[in-house]
């Protein structure tokens, strides 16, 4: 199926925790929680271009092909629990 992601991308669980930094998984959380690079900047109290490089090291730690992809993974692996939240919250 073209929409499924391969047992290899998603067996993160344990690897994962070792690899990505306790800033990188809070960045991809908020990100999957609907945050913009700006709202993680003004949340996180750290700059536009950290939260880029931030995102940047995950997606290569990850093999993501982008930010939804990296997602998809974390979130497939087990690794945050995406939570809705008001738009609101995010900007």
């Amino acid at each position: 199926m073209p929409g499924r992601l391969k047992y290899s991308e998603i067996d993160l669980s344990m690897s994962s925790r070792r690899f990505l930094t306790p800033r990188e998984l809070e960045v991809l959380e908020l990100l999957a929680n609907g945050a913009s690079t700006t709202a993680l900047a003004t949340n996180l109290g750290i700059s536009k271009r950290t939260v880029e490089v931030h995102l940047a090291h995950a997606l290569t730690k990850l093999r993501a092909r982008n930010r939804i992809h990296a997602v998809a993974l974390i979130v497939k692996a087990g690794l945050i629990d995406p939570q809705p939240t008001d738009a609101g919250d995010l900007e």
